[in-house]
């Protein structure tokens, strides 16, 4: 059952991602669809994230 929608659920990730200094990218899966993946920048021992989001 499909549900209706906007379809603003993958630009609002996105965003959200790249804000917090990573990347969002989709890769054709031929068996299932599309695969979605994400990666973030991880935080140095002092708690510090190691890459910077861009400014606004």
């Amino acid at each position: 059952m499909a549900e209706e929608g906007m379809g603003l659920g993958l630009s609002v990730c996105k965003t959200i991602v790249e804000e917090h200094g990573g990347r969002l990218w989709a890769a054709n899966d031929s068996r299932q669809g599309a695969a979605l993946s994400f990666s973030l920048p991880m935080a140095s021992a002092a708690g510090e994230a190691v890459a910077q989001p861009a400014a606004l």
